[in-house]
């Protein structure tokens, strides 16, 4: 599913440690929101400088977190492979529902929050860039709220490999989602 305008997103732009502004939209679930106060100063304060205006996005709206979890058809047999999981809110829902999952992250701030935060036998994570991550063997489907920047490329990395996924469920801005529609 597409993201609206109203989506349900933090943007915080740093560079090195410094916050360099923050803009808001939709209503945050209360529980989430105080989840990422907590844990961002931490992970702004440890970021690496070559990080200068990297942006990342959280999803931080129930509505919009069970409407990706619905719309996979998720079942218990399942291997899903989440691309970015962040600080893991997204994550913590698909182990709810799939027999495996897959998180592949870049940034070592978010694999240590990921790993302090979610402790299932379920959940297996991998540091490394989503682009070099070479995809299960078995059946398997994508659900992710995928870094922006990389849409495209991620799309193209899953569906060109031999073993595509079963179903590809992602959150993404509604321009991109406008462009993909448009090629078909």
């Amino acid at each position: 599913p597409a993201a609206s305008n109203k989506m349900p997103v933090r943007v915080f732009k740093h560079s090195g440690t410094k916050i360099e502004s923050i803009s808001f939209r939709g209503k945050p679930q209360e529980e989430l929101l105080q989840f990422y106060v907590q844990n961002l100063a931490r992970i702004f304060r440890t970021t690496n400088p070559q990080k200068e205006n990297a942006f990342q996005n959280f999803l931080i709206n129930n509505g919009t977190l069970n409407l990706i979890v619905a719309t996979a058809k998720i079942e218990k047999h399942d291997h899903i492979v989440e691309v970015g999981p962040g600080l893991g809110i997204l994550t913590q829902e698909l182990l709810k529902y799939a027999g495996k999952v897959s998180s592949i992250e870049l940034d070592p701030q978010m694999i240590r929050i990921l790993k302090e935060r979610l402790l299932d036998p379920k959940l297996e994570i991998f540091q490394m860039d989503a682009l070099f991550f070479e995809p299960p063997k078995t059946p398997y489907k994508v659900v992710a709220n995928i870094p922006y920047n990389i849409t495209s490329p991620i799309i193209n990395h899953f569906l060109q490999r031999e073993n595509k996924p079963s179903s590809l469920t992602l959150l993404v801005q509604k321009e991109v989602a406008d462009r993909i529609c448009l090629r078909e």
